[in-house]
């Protein structure tokens, strides 16, 4: 590991609730955008604004693939109380094929998953996904009113109307009611939002 990344990893100290991140040499072009975006999703995470940390996450996994994004997100989802897209991140920690330097590391946290989503299942009311996809990959994607993620997104959330709300880079926005059916998919696309 170069000493640019080895000064750039970023060791995440919450009491344990989120997993450390650090960019291998292949990513140490990207890695200073990642660790902005982490260190912006701890602050939040830090902040009890789970759902904003998740959104820093969530972009930062579109640039670098790690597991440890996804058990932070995992986490944010679990501290927002939302378990139906806590239970779907710590599912791909846990189904993550160990690989690399990281292998003991990712086997723990499958580990720490599997008791997070057998927890968390009790919990979790009947639940649908929503498929978002975006003809502008720069669009922005809300639910409910929540914080803005990037589109294409992928979201667990309770049977019944839920709102979403795609707005273009341009700020051109649009909602609309979604009805999301237990044990379905409701595929979304944006712009047509705007229709």
């Amino acid at each position: 590991m170069s000493h640019r990344v080895a000064r750039i990893s970023l060791a995440v100290v919450l009491a344990s609730t989120l997993a450390l991140w650090g960019p291998t040499d292949a990513q140490a072009d990207d890695s200073e955008q990642v660790t902005e975006l982490v260190k912006a999703g701890i602050e939040d995470f830090q902040a009890e604004r789970f759902l904003e940390a998740v959104s820093h996450f969530l972009e930062a996994k579109a640039i670098y693939d790690d597991p440890n994004l996804d058990w932070n997100i995992a986490r944010g989802f679990e501290e927002a109380g939302d378990c139906a897209n806590a239970v779907v991140w710590f599912e791909r920690v846990e189904n993550r094929k160990p690989e690399g330097d990281d292998k003991k590391k990712i086997k723990k946290l499958a580990k720490e998953s599997k008791k997070k989503i057998k927890d968390l299942a009790k919990d979790c009311p009947e639940s649908g996904t929503a498929a978002i996809s975006c003809i502008d990959d720069k669009a922005r994607i809300s639910g409910d009113g929540g914080p803005e993620f990037a589109c294409p997104i992928t979201l667990q959330l309770s049977s019944g109307d839920h709102s979403v709300t795609g707005r273009l880079e341009s700020g051109e926005k649009s909602s609309r009611t979604v009805l999301i059916a237990a044990g379905s998919t409701t595929v979304v696309e944006f712009p047509s939002l705007l229709d």
